[in-house]
């Protein structure tokens, strides 16, 4: 009776070894796409491209989203001079370089706009702040409708 159970599992085993031995086995080593250098230069920033060099401090904006009476609350989408230049959260700043001259800022927070026309000379930073907000009957609307909505907001920063 031992010897039939010793078969009944040799037997059991059996299908399971076959199926060992029908996986294939991979002898040689797949040939290499990349080098060090390709891997370096897909990841890194490409050495052989000239870099812009500066002869003075470059024109730009910096937008800061810092202000006490801000909401802190909703991300607030920037665009300079039509095109996107990113979003910002309350208490990050963005600094963007741009061309001297004249210049539309506009900040949307998803529901509100505001735009404001800069000047840079060359060489400025010239310097913004923006936020959310109530509007001034804000606290009204929360106590009786339940629901107000946030105006965005931007300045000079010294304003």
């Amino acid at each position: 009776m031992l010897s039939a159970l010793g078969s009944q599992r040799a037997q059991l085993k059996a299908p399971e070894a076959e199926a060992e031995s029908r996986v294939p086995v991979i002898t040689e080593t797949p040939a290499a796409d990349f080098t060090r250098a390709d891997f370096d230069r897909a990841w890194q920033l490409d050495t052989h491209v000239p870099r812009p060099t500066r002869v003075g401090p470059e024109t730009a904006i910096v937008l800061q989203r810092n202000s006490p009476h801000d909401f802190q609350d909703r991300q607030i989408y920037v665009f300079v001079d039509g095109e996107p230049l990113g979003k910002i959260r309350y208490g990050h700043a963005l600094n963007h370089p741009i061309e001297p001259g004249e210049h539309t800022v506009r900040v949307f927070n998803t529901l509100l706009s505001q735009t404001i026309t800069i000047k840079a000379a060359p060489g400025e930073q010239v310097r913004l702040q923006c936020g959310n907000g109530m509007p001034p009957a804000g606290w009204l609307m929360m106590i009786f409708l339940h629901v107000t909505y946030l105006r965005v907001w931007i300045s000079g920063a010294d304003a």
